[in-house]
């Protein structure tokens, strides 16, 4: 096993105490990377990045008791020609940070992958995004880039805005 590796196995521990940690994917088979929870009809889902049949990543809810299949997965955020490169659950709504070609994008979206949002950011720069809770309606970001320092940004999802927090 290549201890470099970023195909990473991912297993998790059910609700229920009778049943012992369930492998959600198993190592080597693709990155996965889990960012938050969110209730689908009544059943608790895990929110991941993964590089599973899509290069440039997507967004997946598994269920956490029944995984299944990975082709069963449900896809909330397809794969695009933009690189998804991390993303938090807050409010409601999914924050996302992707690359295209040279510039860094932040946006969001409902919890069914839909409703997108552009969020204005200060142009050349990279995001650091949090992990957040489910329910707060409000997140710390870093914004760093050529052109300016690393700063700390507040973003609102009432007003899905960005702005300088001193």
């Amino acid at each position: 096993n290549d201890k470099t590796d970023r195909r990473n196995g991912f297993y998790v521990s059910p609700t229920d105490p009778e049943i012992n940690y369930v492998p959600i994917i198993e190592p080597g088979v693709a990155r996965f990377w889990p960012f938050g929870m969110i209730e689908i009809q009544e059943r608790d889902h895990c929110l991941a990045l993964t590089d599973l049949d899509a290069p440039n990543m997507r967004i997946v809810a598994v269920d956490v008791n029944e995984p299944g299949d990975p082709a069963d997965w449900k896809s909330l955020v397809d794969e695009g020609d933009e690189v998804l490169q991390s993303a938090t659950v807050l409010g409601g709504r999914i924050l996302i940070s992707t690359l295209c070609v040279t510039e860094n994008k932040l946006r969001s979206c409902n919890l069914q992958g839909v409703d997108f949002r552009e969020i204005d950011v200060p142009g050349g720069s990279s995001f650091s995004l949090p992990v957040c809770k489910r329910e707060e309606t409000e997140c710390f970001v870093g914004v760093h880039g050529y052109r300016h320092p690393l700063a700390t940004y507040r973003y609102d999802v009432a007003d899905e805005t960005l702005s300088m927090y001193r």
